[in-house]
């Protein structure tokens, strides 16, 4: 690594770690709380031969959801995507166009070495791709999976050579990632870039629930590659895999990679918000909807808290007998949840069950003193208010 290149990561590193929001000029009173943007950890890889920089990005209220697993996206080049990158999963998981996701960016050191799946003229360390694809999968998956809470759906994306190892994982190990986004790949040059025999490997029935999304900018050197590799994929070679190839010619090489990462989550996880049909047809269409994404995706996709629970205010105007069963499912998914244990005893109160609401109200503050979500307060006056009740009852 060259002094340029190793003062401008230390830069990008010590951006991660923190960004200050000021004002100028700064009162001295002035409010100068820190907005903590990642974190750093250093892992040493015995199958590189060297240490390795990894910058993480965790959901919002990640410490607060101590039972909540996340899928994780894995990013090539982070010292160029980072920022950009976890802002897209920010946002489009805000509003659940996707579900929230830890972001891993893998901070290079040698990406002509790791990135390459053969040797390449005039670069003497290239070729390396499959010890960088067992650094990942002996190294770098482990050390994240026993920090963090994951769901076992992975992602991967990589811009130019980084595409290129996206595909060349798809194409070799698919069951590491379950989405793969390449961008700008370089296919084609040298010949036979990937592998010489490409065709074979497609025709490996394990393919299935596996999403891949190619884009390609105004790059005409990289065209016939991709237009070889799209001919294979539209004939059948790729049977079972979801894939979809966007030309992005308004775009140059160093443009394409935020719209593509955009694009390509929403392509992924298509379906994830839930149709306005499906919600009003209630709670056993929910439940089908995603035992689906469960099934799609290889992990448990819950309907989401605020969902089931709007439901069951919701219907609790209309239908109390249904709405108790809302509420019980609502308990049953969130057990954990104050607001779950707090909704079913109001639905209790107003059915007259006074007794078994104010057991669910005591459970809401209980799980709220656990986990504090604001509302204790809230969930303390129900209660007080179902005490009255029963005492009134006894005289």
């Amino acid at each position: 690594m060259n002094v340029v290149n190793g003062l401008y990561i230390r830069k990008c590193l010590a951006g991660c770690i923190l960004i200050m929001i000021m004002q100028t000029p700064l009162p001295a009173d002035e409010d100068t709380r820190l907005l903590v943007a990642g974190k750093i950890i250093t892992l040493h890889s015995t199958e590189l031969n060297e240490n390795r920089t990894l910058l993480v990005y965790l959901p919002d209220n990640y410490e607060m959801m101590e039972e909540k697993k996340y899928p994780v996206l894995y990013l090539l080049d982070a010292e160029n995507h980072f920022f950009h990158v976890t802002g897209i999963v920010q946002f489009l998981s805000s509003s659940w166009t996707m579900p929230q996701m830890i972001v891993v960016g893998l901070i290079n050191v040698n990406r002509d070495r790791d990135f390459t799946p053969v040797w390449i003229p005039n670069s003497r360390l290239s070729g390396g791709a499959d010890r960088f694809l067992d650094f990942l999968e002996k190294e770098c998956f482990p050390a994240v999976e026993s920090r963090y809470r994951t769901e076992p759906y992975r992602i991967l994306a990589g811009h130019s050579l980084g595409g290129t190892l996206t595909v060349y994982a798809f194409l070799t190990r698919p069951y590491l990632f379950g989405g793969y986004i390449a961008v700008s790949p370089a296919l084609g040059l040298p010949k036979n870039m990937l592998l010489p025999d490409i065709e074979s490997h497609l025709s490996e029935k394990n393919r299935r629930n596996k999403y891949l999304y190619i884009t390609l900018g105004n790059e005409p050197s990289y065209r016939p590659g991709i237009d070889r590799f799209t001919e294979l994929l539209q004939d059948g070679s790729g049977d079972g895999v979801v894939w979809r190839f966007v030309s992005m010619p308004k775009y140059h090489h160093g443009t394409t990679p935020h719209l593509s990462v955009y694009h390509g989550l929403e392509f992924i996880f298509d379906g994830w918000q839930v149709p306005a049909r499906i919600y009003a047809e209630g709670l056993d269409s929910l439940r089908a909807y995603y035992d689906a994404l469960t099934e799609r995706f290889g992990y448990t996709v819950k309907i989401p808290e605020q969902m089931i629970r709007r439901l069951g205010y919701e219907t609790m105007a209309y239908d109390r007998e249904t709405a108790r069963i809302i509420f019980e499912e609502y308990v049953r998914l969130y057990p954990d949840s104050p607001k779950s244990h707090d909704s079913l005893g109001e639905l209790y109160e107003l059915e007259g069950k006074y007794l078994i609401a104010k057991k669910h109200y005591e459970t809401a503050v209980k799980k709220s003193r656990l986990r504090p979500d604001g509302y204790e307060d809230l969930y303390m006056e129900h209660l007080q208010r179902i005490r009255d009740k029963l005492t009134s009852k006894l005289f």
